[in-house]
């Protein structure tokens, strides 16, 4: 098993912590860390434990890649074209895999000869020292415990299991040139992994807490990030909406109206969410309406 781990100016400590969790997980061959173009670049640490290219032995492998800032979906390309092994764990810089997860992971998706595998989550609440607060599991819908999703277009399910970080993809995706389309910021992961559905095979879902996140705090529903998230909302609309996403995107929509009106988003942004929402069949309530002018 291989991994590759996307970074843009991560704290050190927990780029160390996400690399020592892969490391404590059976059969991990490589480690690519693509540096997403960081200000300061990222260096080779010690607490990284041993590593370096060696062309003979894959064992205990630790690559460094640098490459321009063109963001995380870029990032993980680039790491995806460089390891070969049968399965490529995708992990964030501040994120840590679960061992005993993974391990899971592996099994079922040999199991079911799936193209993805997709685990539950554990979300780290930080204090603001950095430590822990609170700790939240996010447990997969029972009714896809150890099975594959039932359709493609169910990755538009509003929930945190459809996420990029700890996620197992099969060599069968690479070879295939499925790749994170890189003009989207947000929504990227359920792009890709509807492509692989459709275009691969199927995705399994491991009900095992496979890695812990660090929650953001802040600017994630600030207007500036909401006005991103809408645009790459409509590009997700335009390829995927049909009868099977639109209860999905109909649940993914509300969230957006009530989010950008809480954040008082610009006119541009709120006529946008609002064709979105005619579009999947919903109206913008009065609440939300009211809301929005007098956060602006």
């Amino acid at each position: 098993m291989d991994a590759v781990i996307p970074a843009y100016d991560p704290d050190p400590a927990q780029l160390a912590a996400a690399v020592a969790s892969l490391r404590a997980c059976a059969g991990m061959s490589r480690i690519v860390i693509v540096d997403d173009g960081s200000r300061v670049p990222i260096e080779r640490a010690p607490e990284w434990g041993h590593g370096g290219v060696d062309p003979l032995s894959r064992a205990g492998v630790i690559e460094l890649v640098r490459t321009e800032n063109r963001g995380p979906s870029h990032a993980r390309n680039i790491g995806l074209s460089r390891v070969g092994a049968t399965w490529t764990l995708l992990l964030d810089a501040d994120d840590e895999a679960i061992a005993k997860g993974v391990a899971a992971m592996v099994d079922l998706g040999d199991r079911l000869g799936v193209a993805i595998v997709l685990g539950a989550h554990v979300d780290v609440r930080m204090d603001a020292s950095g430590h822990a607060e609170r700790e939240r599991v996010r447990e997969v819908p029972p009714e896809w415990v150890g099975r594959t999703l039932p359709r493609a277009e169910d990755v538009f399910r509003p929930i945190a299991l459809f996420s990029s970080t700890g996620v197992l993809v099969h060599r069968r995706v690479i070879d295939a040139g499925v790749r994170f389309d890189e003009g989207l910021r947000i929504g990227e992961d359920r792009d890709f992994f509807c492509r692989v559905a459709r275009e691969v095979g199927p995705i399994g879902v491991c009900p095992e807490p496979v890695v812990r996140k660090r929650a953001h705090a802040g600017g994630l529903t600030g207007a500036g990030h909401l006005a991103r998230r809408v645009r790459d909302h409509g590009v997700l609309l335009d390829r995927y909406l049909n009868d099977a996403s639109r209860a999905h995107f109909r649940d993914a929509t509300r969230w957006l109206i009530d989010a950008c009106a809480r954040a008082g988003v610009d006119a541009a942004t709120w006529g946008l969410i609002v064709e979105q929402a005619r579009r999947v069949g919903i109206g913008v309530p009065l609440k939300a309406r009211v809301r929005r002018l007098v956060r602006r």
